[in-house]
């Protein structure tokens, strides 16, 4: 067990934050802080066993616990500027469906950047939310993310019914692209062409809501560890 397991600040050593940058729920913190673990360092060549015996936990769960804290308490991996511009050049951007709005935002909301919406109420910022939501899901084959999305709801706003109405627009939309790619009478089927219709056939409003997970956070300390 750690033996530093006061909470005092005497002395020059400033006061230590616990687990900080490690996302950990507020039941594991308060689990490895009456174990007299403060913060990440303190784990520091302590095995699961030691670990398990001293929080009284089974092996598995502290082995969980400890590789977690390990993991992301470990330092950042340094890029160079031409690794991040390379990367950022192969990030497809989520449509709004609104032309504009796309154009203005060089071709639509870009994964990994910050996008600052800002506006009274009723002007329609968590409706667009809803939508990119929806959007991050439409198949690369038609130019999109294939993928999903986290949505972090901060004031009780996240209303399923709406998103699954959009959901079911943007479905029927890709759906209708698809038709169009059908080969006519005579004409050989492109093969880009017969994945688009696959990926579309694939595509589901169900699969669509499955890939948004949503997270409440209620407080500072939730988005922390949401994120």
């Amino acid at each position: 067990m750690n033996d530093d397991a006061s909470d005092s600040s005497d002395g020059d050593e400033p006061a230590r934050i616990p687990f900080v940058p490690c996302a950990l729920s507020p039941k594991d913190e308060v689990l490895l802080g009456r174990g007299g673990y403060r913060d990440a360092s303190d784990l520091e060549g302590v095995s699961f066993l030691e670990l398990a015996a001293d929080l009284k936990i089974s092996d598995d769960e502290a082995d969980r616990l400890l590789a977690e804290v390990l993991r992301e308490a470990a330092p950042p991996t340094p890029y160079t500027m031409a690794e991040l511009a390379a990367r950022e050049a192969t990030f497809v951007p989520a449509v709004t469906f609104c032309r504009a709005l796309d154009d203005a935002l060089g071709g639509g909301a870009v994964p990994r950047r910050v996008l600052e919406l800002v506006g009274g109420p009723g002007t329609g910022k968590t409706q667009l939310c809803f939508q990119l939501a929806v959007d991050a899901a439409i198949p690369a084959a038609f130019h999109g993310l294939g993928g999903g999305c986290a949505f972090v709801d901060c004031d009780g706003s996240f209303a399923p019914s709406r998103v699954a109405r959009l959901a079911g627009e943007m479905v029927k939309h890709v759906k209708r692209l698809a038709r169009r790619k059908r080969p006519r009478e005579g004409d050989g089927d492109d093969e880009n062409d017969a994945a688009a219709r696959r990926a579309a056939d694939a595509l589901a409003v169900d699969g669509v809501l499955e890939n948004i997970a949503v997270f409440r956070a209620l407080d500072h300390g939730d988005l922390f560890h949401r994120g």
